[in-house]
């Protein structure tokens, strides 16, 4: 049954969450404005959230207030139920699936990120790492005057040489055996036949100090 698949979530047997159910002053008027069809009788808030889908609504023979085939939690239960979908302390995201796959009431989002806000074990898994701001560097005067460089690795393990002029952004990708110097710096000698420039002098050191290797 539907009570069966949520037993986890709730605390209580069947016929104990049908008499919270009736006991919960909102959920009985809930019931009988659905029973009666007179939603304009409940107050603005009530009507606000269940007369737009009053029409998944439905009431068990054991008189529990359901929504499609999740079960409407008494409000003197929902705090319970929240904590026992968070005991695995999974965060914000899977808590909630866990919940919405079986019970349902106003406001539970909510209710989940605040105790999950709370929970030290679940913040120190969730944190996230601030990022610094970018910093635009300084547009040089002409082209091939600045180089950036780096390289990316396909998952086939294949490796490329990525150079880009910082003026034009214009990208040169050669595909190297390799990061080693010897595999790279014979790559530079395409440099000068793209740029129109001579660029003499490129020894190991300052190619290392282009790719930021120190």
């Amino acid at each position: 049954s539907v009570f069966e698949a949520a037993a986890a979530l709730v605390p209580i047997s069947e016929q104990q969450l049908s008499d919270e159910t009736w006991q919960d002053q909102d959920m009985r008027q809930v019931m009988e404005a659905l029973e009666t069809g007179q939603w304009y009788k409940l107050r603005k808030e009530l009507k606000r959230v269940y007369e737009p889908i009053k029409t998944e609504l439905a009431v068990t023979q054991t008189g529990i207030l359901m929504r499609g085939q999740r079960i409407c939690v008494p409000t003197r239960l929902q705090e319970e139920i929240v904590k026992q979908a968070h005991e695995g302390h999974q965060g914000i995201t899977r808590t909630k699936q866990l919940l919405r796959a079986h019970v349902w009431f106003p406001g539970m989002d909510r209710m989940v990120e605040a105790e999950i806000q709370q929970c030290d074990p679940c913040q120190v898994a969730t944190r996230t790492k601030q990022r610094a701001p970018l910093q635009m560097s300084k547009l040089p005067n002409g082209p091939w005057e600045q180089l950036s460089a780096d390289f990316y690795t396909f998952p086939s393990a294949q490796e490329l040489l990525v150079l880009i002029d910082e003026y034009s952004r214009f990208p040169i990708v050669e595909p190297v055996a390799s990061t080693s110097h010897k595999q790279v710096i014979p790559k530079l000698n395409i440099l000068p036949q793209i740029s129109g420039k001579h660029l003499p002098g490129i020894s190991v050191k300052k190619f290392l100090i282009m790719l930021f290797i120190k």
